[in-house]
């Protein structure tokens, strides 16, 4: 698809606290309050008597003016404004149709709005590609708009929204993706370089760092464990064999032993195989070269990787 664009964006919420977000998402609409603002002077935009709507209200000049402003906002037929809200724990947008419905004065009347406008194709939730724009997932300098006690406002994390809903990175976040690869490329040459001793000890405070709890002892004489755990938060218990080389062979001598334990899982550690490994129990996680690297950067142990390898 081709990349969307707009000139700016605006942020709507849809009802107080929300209240007509499904409605306006299920009926492709964007709805406004504002029941006190006649129509007319909306589609004219005249920013001047609807201020003083506010004003004959007894509004401050400085909340009047921003009301006003909000309304004239929702009124503008710009094509290239885009759009968003929040619902449902996800950031949605949508580019609206030039036309304002009205509905009326009374809210008992209209309890879903005074007027609105449709959405030109629907709101999405998603980016171009398909990812879903999840709130918890968003930079929080877009997210905050949020947070705005008003109906609509700018959006000033304007170019980052739209980096997300074309599926594109800021260069800063390409840079970083590109040197975190790198670090893990690294940590996977120095994994290699430990000893088969250090190489236990590394397994076992990746998964300490992890919640994992150590039960027995590690390595020794125990002839096919080498790390006994617990995870405290469910009970779950576990074990670690580890391998520095290993090979498909001598994998499935551990998984024909493992039938006879008592412990849910078996997690298989290892940095050297001549071929993939291969196991369809999905009680049992193999842990290669790639994922450990991953789990050593997470868990902040690179520093002591350097060291111990050095």
């Amino acid at each position: 698809m081709n990349p969307i664009k707009a000139a700016n964006a605006k942020y709507i919420k849809l009802g107080e606290g929300g209240e007509w977000q499904n409605l306006c998402i299920e009926d492709g609409t964007a709805r406004l309050g504002y029941y006190e603002v006649p129509h007319e002077p909306g589609v004219t935009e005249d920013y001047k008597a609807i201020r003083q709507v506010f004003l004959d209200r007894e509004l401050t000049q400085q909340a009047a003016s921003s009301h006003a402003r909000q309304v004239v906002d929702f009124y503008k037929p710009a094509d290239d404004t885009l759009w968003i809200t929040f619902a449902n724990g996800d950031l949605y947008w949508a580019f609206l149709k030039p036309e304002v419905e009205f509905f009326g004065h009374n809210r008992h009347d209209f309890p879903q709005g005074s007027r609105l406008r449709h959405t030109q194709s629907s709101w999405s939730n998603q980016s171009l590609k398909g990812t879903v724009l999840h709130e918890a997932e968003l930079n929080g300098a877009l997210t905050s708009v949020k947070g705005y006690r008003g109906t609509i406002c700018d959006v000033k994390a304007f170019d980052y929204l739209l980096n997300k809903i074309n599926d594109c990175e800021a260069p800063q976040i390409t840079a970083a993706r590109t040197a975190r690869n790198q670090v893990l490329g690294v940590i996977k040459d120095l994994v290699v370089m430990l000893s088969w001793r250090d190489f236990e000890v590394l397994v076992d405070l990746i998964f300490s760092q992890s919640g994992w709890r150590r039960t027995g002892q590690t390595g020794g004489t125990q002839e096919t464990v080498d790390i006994e755990l617990m995870l405290p938060s469910t009970g779950e218990r576990a074990f670690v064999q580890v391998k520095s080389r290993t090979s498909q062979k001598q994998l499935e001598e551990y998984i024909s032993r493992f039938e006879g334990r008592s412990e849910s899982r078996m997690f298989y550690a290892y940095h050297t195989t001549n071929t993939d490994l291969i196991c369809s129990d999905d009680r049992i996680s193999l842990i290669g070269a790639d994922h450990l690297s991953k789990m050593i950067l997470e868990a902040g142990l690179f520093d002591w990787l350097i060291e111990r390898a050095g």
